[in-house]
Parts: C-alpha cells; sequence; structure tokens
C-alpha cells in the first residue's frame, strides 16, 4: 500500500469515530441550534445585549482607574509624611533664645 491510501485510510476512520448519534427525542420540546441562533432574535434586543456587555466593561475599567489613583494618592501622602525639614544651625539659635525669652519674662513677675 502507499502512504497515500494508508493516510486516507486513517482519515476515514477518524472521521467515523467523530461522527455523533443524533440525540434521543424526549417528551419535552428542544430547541435545534437553528431556533436558538442569534440571528432570530429581535435587533433591537441584540443591541440592547451588546450596550449592556460594553457598559459593564467600561464600568470595571472606570473602577480599576480609581483604585489606581487611589493607590497612587496614598503613596503619595506617606512619603510626604516621612519628609522631614532639615536642621539648620540658625534653628538652634533660635529655640535658645524663645527659651531665654520665656525664662527672663518668669522673673519679671
Amino acid at each position: 500500500m502507499n502512504l497515500i491510501d494508508l493516510y486516507n485510510v486513517l482519515n476515514v476512520s477518524q472521521s467515523l469515530n467523530s461522527i455523533t448519534p443524533p440525540p434521543l427525542l424526549t417528551k419535552t420540546a428542544t430547541l435545534t441550534q437553528e431556533q436558538v441562533s442569534p440571528s432570530t432574535l429581535p435587533s433591537h434586543v441584540m443591541q440592547f445585549s451588546i450596550n449592556a456587555h460594553k457598559s459593564r466593561k467600561k464600568k470595571k475599567k472606570k473602577k480599576k482607574k480609581k483604585k489606581k489613583k487611589k493607590k497612587k494618592k496614598k503613596k503619595k501622602k506617606k512619603k510626604k509624611k516621612k519628609k522631614k525639614k532639615k536642621k539648620t544651625k540658625n534653628d538652634d539659635k533660635n529655640k535658645k533664645k524663645k527659651k531665654n525669652k520665656n525664662q527672663k519674662g518668669e522673673f519679671l513677675f
């Protein structure tokens, strides 16, 4: 046998395995795929469902963006709190002057 013949035999056997038997009929009416297909639905219903899906996606995106912005703001605030004013030589002198003034004021009374 040729390789081509073997290939054809294998394909036929695989296609036979892939064929599924028809579904058993039950007492309740079942809808076929053609009856359920979206083309049979009215156009306004289809458009509504598409728009509803899009709006849900947009809302989710907006929520994610807001959360990201809040996180960024919180991080910035924390960084600002951590920053401290650098001491200068004059700060120490000013503190000493204030203490001296307060002490002088107490003794005046």
